[in-house]
């Protein structure tokens, strides 16, 4: 990580250095955060285009932006 900021109660935005085959790059990563006695949630979805990261190649059939999902359970 980065930075984060607090947008909203249990809202955030992190900026997140994100490595995918030797390619580095920022990416901005809007998330949730819940927090529930011993348990907390983070999730979170954000697009990246896979073409920056050189995957894939050119492809008629396959899209350049690609969703990604996260979701983290972790207890205390």
């Amino acid at each position: 990580s980065v930075a984060f900021e607090k947008l909203a109660e249990g809202y955030f935005k992190g900026k997140f250095k994100l490595t995918i085959k030797k390619t580095s790059k920022e990416v901005v990563i809007p998330f949730y955060y819940t927090e529930n006695k011993n348990t907390a949630q983070v999730k979170g979805t954000f697009a990246i285009n896979r073409r920056d990261f050189e995957v894939g190649g050119s492809s008629w059939t396959m899209s350049d932006n690609v969703s990604i999902s996260i979701l983290v359970n972790a207890s205390k």
